[in-house]
């Protein structure tokens, strides 16, 4: 097999082998052949360089193993998942997820929505409705709640 191709030492099966062609659609496996002449796909990750006298060459295996990986996007939280449905949620969830909305006024909202055709809330008003004294206007710029 030495016809100037990279040699490589398949750990898995511990035969020298030589790339003979890519892994179709994945970039994880590729087409080796081995002195029998019998191709076979291998993972990449499993096949060792060596040298032009087949010994393999480790140091280029742990040398790719401390490249640093590529980091991830942080993830991205949907505004919606962070924000509190005032339709579905429970007087419990508004008192302790909303600064600035007590037991008391949570539960009013609760059955003011109640009495509402539907049983939902369809505007701002609506909610308003439960308290006089709150600044809604403050309490809707922290974007914690939304009419679901």
């Amino acid at each position: 097999m030495s016809d100037g191709s990279t040699m490589y030492l398949d750990s898995r099966t511990g035969k020298l082998v030589r790339q003979v062609g890519g892994g179709g659609n994945s970039e994880e496996f590729v087409m080796v052949m081995g002195n029998d002449k019998v191709p076979y796909h291998v993972q990449l990750a499993k096949l060792v360089p060596c040298d032009a006298s087949g010994t393999p060459n480790y140091d280029m295996v742990q040398a790719k193993a401390e490249e640093p990986d590529e980091v991830p996007p942080a993830p991205v939280v949907d505004l919606i998942d962070t924000r509190l449905n005032i339709n579905t949620a429970t007087a419990e969830e508004i008192h302790k997820r909303v600064p600035g909305i007590g037991y008391r006024t949570a539960k009013k909202m609760k059955d003011i929505q109640m009495s509402l055709p539907g049983e939902v809330f369809n505007n701002l008003e609506q909610v308003k409705a439960a308290s006089n004294r709150l600044n809604w206007d403050s309490i809707f710029r922290q974007n914690l709640l939304f009419i679901g």
